[in-house]
């Protein structure tokens, strides 16, 4: 059963900023450190001004942040929802994310994640596409899956042996082993895989509380209900994306050639947006 997840606080909107020709007002020298926001060209900056928002329901946004594109799409979803609640790029490429409260966030946060959510997105769209009798391919082009010589524990001792582990493609960041006699069939591998690297990016970003006490036919004559909360926006994604897994929600790639990105199925609409479908219309009036 999956449970829902609240906002322990409001979040403030952002909005993207060029530095190094942004002009820092004096309540935003007063509170931010300009010269380290100067490091970095580019990044999302905390819009003091416009007050805190409440964010209620976040089903559907690790879609939606998946299909950022460009500075004006970060600019918008950050203006809506606000920072992502990341301190720092992780040290190495598949480490936990570093969650705190933020004011301003290098750009390099962001499109680092939306490439993430975006390939879990896209490995988990094949593997449903594949279950529904289409043609998909994954291993190889989404994860990679190879044998490799390890000295494994063994009754007591270490012994050399065969282990099956599951990748990113081109062998970065090993997600998960399966250790000898069991081999995993492709679909085994790729939940493993999805799993697996969506609770590394969970890790210190969700909190579990009691959310309610009532009485019940148990063995006490109460129950307790579980809260999940998370102050942090980047926690919701990936929170929602471990949403569409479990409920195993539909999903399609967007039909327009240069877009094909995973989107969750609503109605009968086969794009990202209006601006796919138009683009996709405009090129088939012009081959026609």
């Amino acid at each position: 059963m999956f449970h829902s997840l609240v906002f322990q606080d409001s979040l403030i909107p952002g909005k993207v900023i060029k530095t190094r020709e942004y002009t820092f007002t004096k309540k935003e020298k007063a509170i931010f450190d300009v010269e380290v926001i100067k490091k970095y060209p580019v990044g999302v900056l905390a819009e003091l001004k416009h007050g805190k928002k409440t964010i209620k329901d976040v089903v559907g946004i690790a879609s939606r942040f998946a299909r950022l594109k460009d500075l004006k799409d970060i600019h918008d979803f950050a203006n809506t929802y606000g920072l992502l609640g990341v301190k720092e790029m992780p040290a190495a490429f598949g480490e936990p994310p570093v969650y705190g409260i933020t004011w301003f966030e290098p750009l390099e946060i962001w499109t680092y994640h939306i490439h993430v959510v975006r390939h879990l997105l896209a490995v988990f769209t094949a593997l449903y596409k594949r279950a529904k009798g289409g043609d998909s391919e994954i291993e190889g082009r989404l994860i990679e899956t190879r044998e490799e010589d390890k000295f494994i524990p063994y009754k007591g001792y270490w012994r050399d042996d065969k282990v099956i582990t599951v990748s990113w493609p081109g062998g970065h960041f090993p997600v998960i082993e399966f250790l000898p006699p069991h081999v995993p069939e492709e679909e085994e591998a790729v939940l493993a895989f999805l799993a697996n690297i969506i609770s590394v990016n969970l890790e210190g970003g969700i909190f579990l509380g009691i959310g309610q006490i009532k009485k019940a036919l148990t063995k006490t004559g109460f129950e307790v209900l579980e809260r999940r909360t998370t102050p942090y926006l980047l926690a919701a994604i990936y929170y929602d994306l471990w949403r569409l897994i479990t409920e195993n929600k539909k999903m399609i790639f967007c039909a327009y050639r240069n877009c094909r990105l995973p989107i969750e199925k609503s109605g009968r609409s086969k794009y990202c947006n209006a601006a796919c479908r138009q683009a996709e219309y405009r090129e088939r009036k012009k081959g026609s």
